[in-house]
């Protein structure tokens, strides 16, 4: 589990804690089979996002992404998978809330090394057509800045320990 996950997790805790949402994580499917003499573990390609929960009574479901790089988030099906996509498209046709929630954090001094920016955003995959969704039904490899999730994205604020998920689904829900 990265450091993103478990913040989910420890905010799902204090939002559960006041009745306000849960959050899941989800174990991709998986099963464990003998290669060249190995036990080794073999993931499915089902899609599943990390965290499937609930939020103010809305379904929530969230793939998470951990960068310590200032860069970009790559669309390549290596980093976020085109199955994870359309999984969130056919969550958001059904009435629940799904998309990336991001988390940055990367060293910005190089004279002080604990000086560390960190931040978080969630891009919400809907049922309209984006770049996102472009790729995800065969478009080509891509990737988007840290500026554009700055400029497009719902910032998720650090609180309580966790990464404010919540806030996200309820600047989506107004």
């Amino acid at each position: 589990m990265n450091q993103c996950e478990k913040m989910i997790e420890d905010a799902s805790m204090v939002y559960q804690m006041r009745g306000q949402g849960f959050m899941q994580k989800i174990d991709p499917p998986s099963r464990v089979a003998r290669i060249g003499g190995a036990l080794r573990t073999l993931y499915s390609a089902g899609g599943l996002p990390d965290f499937i929960g609930h939020f103010g009574g809305t379904a929530v479901a969230i793939e998470a992404k951990y960068s310590t790089s200032r860069r970009s988030v790559y669309f390549d099906d290596h980093i976020v998978k085109k199955n994870q996509i359309r999984w969130l498209e056919k969550w958001a046709q059904s009435g629940g809330i799904g998309g990336l929630l991001v988390f940055w954090n990367y060293r910005v001094g190089k004279k002080d090394p604990a000086e560390f920016l960190r931040e978080a955003w969630f891009m919400p995959i809907t049922t309209e057509t984006t770049e996102v969704t472009r790729w995800a039904h065969g478009g080509p490899a891509f990737s988007l800045h840290m500026d554009w999730f700055r400029e497009n994205a719902i910032s998720v604020p650090e609180k309580d320990g966790g990464l404010a998920w919540g806030r996200a689904v309820e600047a989506m829900v107004r």
